[in-house]
């Protein structure tokens, strides 16, 4: 079962689809908007929405600091904070199509606040949130 629906074992290929793993520190080589918005060219809705998401987790200030602001091209991972990669991934991950985020180990580098503010996106944005702890 995933979301309430019976999944059929014919049916496993597909969920690519519907799930989306935060598993590690990579971020693409691109500018932020782009990443985030997994767009070439975002609209001014999309860069709207991606405000809002940055503000509710209280990444906007980080990310209007960097050199370029939102179209900041982050070259390796030591240019953020892991807990600033991880939030923008899971940004990406409420924009996508899929339906299922599930968050493992990774989890461990984020505060309280984050995992509320995480879980009332992702009821905002009707996602299931799996957390996997291995603690």
């Amino acid at each position: 079962y995933i979301a309430n629906q019976t999944i059929q074992i014919n049916q496993l290929e597909h969920l690519d689809d519907e799930v989306i793993a935060i598993e590690n520190l990579q971020l693409i080589a691109e500018p932020l908007i782009c990443y985030l918005t997994s767009f070439t060219n975002p609209t001014l809705q999309d860069h709207s929405q991606v405000e809002k998401l940055l503000e509710k987790l209280s990444l906007h200030q980080i990310i209007k600091n960097l050199d370029n602001g939102i179209d900041s091209v982050i070259m390796n991972k030591y240019q953020l904070s892991n807990r600033v990669i991880i939030l923008l991934k899971i940004i990406r991950a409420i924009l996508s199509k899929s339906q299922i985020i599930c968050i493992g180990g990774l989890v461990n580098l984020l505060e309280n606040k984050d995992l509320e503010n995480i879980t009332w996106l992702c009821s905002e944005y009707n996602k299931y949130l799996v957390i996997v702890n291995y603690k």
